[in-house]
């Protein structure tokens, strides 16, 4: 590494990650773009994940290798990975994944040549370990972009929820200052939470190249989708996505209000077609929306009378 401080800061949270890690290290160490560091934070591990980590220390000094002393839960744990990056740009690298080995160059260059980018994401498949398939697509056709204004961006983004784009490269400082990141808790669906944040606060951009290679253990759904992410006995698992969903949008200051107004039509239209009916939206609507400072009352009595409120 040719730079004293890294540009690319990558943090790859791990618990029993013997299987497939050492494909993963590899697949990073072998990326053409060099300036990085890789963050690897171990959360107590009972497997041989220390002793290949500590034998990928030897290999690359971009390494640097955290045994946490107990699990501190996965959501911890990815958030403590970014706590220790150094980089302006930063990603999640899960331990069985793996990537082509232009992917960091081809995601940094939006953010070189272009103002204003939040996140690069890019194409993707999805690799079954166990049983060595692969499940692909048509290739994905998305009109993010850098040269989009902030709103159009965050209208497909909103309405094609994509899980896999978490896994793009993002500005370090955005991303800190998110609400996924001071929420620091578990949710469903916390990552598109994310994703649609993003998409509030800066320019999304994405390669339209198969660059990264989702690594699953075993035959499951694709991560593309949605509807079926329901957690086990949750009465309404889209909560939390919706109502800091409409939060994310009411305090966005990269959109006007009438856009705002269409945003939570959006997000509403989405998430009605999703849940079952236990629970009372237009309370949901009432509690939430009007309690936002920075959403005026005409906007969520406009927004409240859509739906019957």
């Amino acid at each position: 590494m040719k730079d004293s401080q890294p540009l690319v800061s990558i943090g790859m949270p791990v618990y029993n990650g013997e299987p497939f890690l050492r494909g993963a290290l590899d697949s990073l160490l072998a990326q053409d773009y060099e300036n990085f560091e890789l963050i690897i934070s171990d959360n107590g591990s009972v497997d041989a994940t220390p002793e290949i980590c500590q034998e990928y220390l030897i290999k690359d000094r971009r390494i640097r290798y955290h045994r946490n002393t107990s699990n501190l839960g996965q959501t911890s744990n990815f958030l403590r990975v970014l706590e220790l990056g150094n980089g302006q740009y930063f990603m999640w690298a899960a331990h069985d994944d793996l990537w082509e080995s232009s992917f960091i160059t081809k995601l940094m260059a939006p953010f070189l040549n272009h103002d204003d980018v939040v996140l690069a994401c890019c194409d993707f498949d999805i690799i079954y370990h166990l049983s060595g398939k692969t499940e692909s697509h048509t290739p994905l056709v998305s009109p993010l972009s850098a040269k989009n204004s902030v709103f159009e961006n965050a209208i497909w983004m909103i309405t094609v929820p994509i899980s896999n784009f978490f896994y793009g490269i993002y500005a370090t400082e955005t991303l800190r200052t998110s609400r996924f990141i001071r929420l620091a808790k578990p949710y469903d669906f916390s990552d598109l939470l994310l994703l649609n944040e993003i998409s509030l606060t800066g320019k999304v951009h994405f390669v339209p190249e198969l660059l990264f290679h989702s690594g699953v253990r075993d035959e499951v759904r694709l991560p593309i989708s949605f509807a079926k992410r329901r957690l086990p006995k949750f009465k309404f698992a889209y909560k939390m996505y919706y109502i800091e969903g409409l939060k994310c949008i009411a305090h966005a200051k990269r959109i006007k209000p009438m856009q705002k107004l269409y945003l939570m039509h959006v997000l509403t239209n989405q998430v009605l077609e999703l849940i079952s009916h236990h629970e009372p939206l237009p309370e949901i609507f009432r509690t939430t929306i009007r309690a936002e400072r920075h959403c005026s009352t005409r906007v969520a009595d406009r927004l409240i009378s859509l739906f019957g409120g």
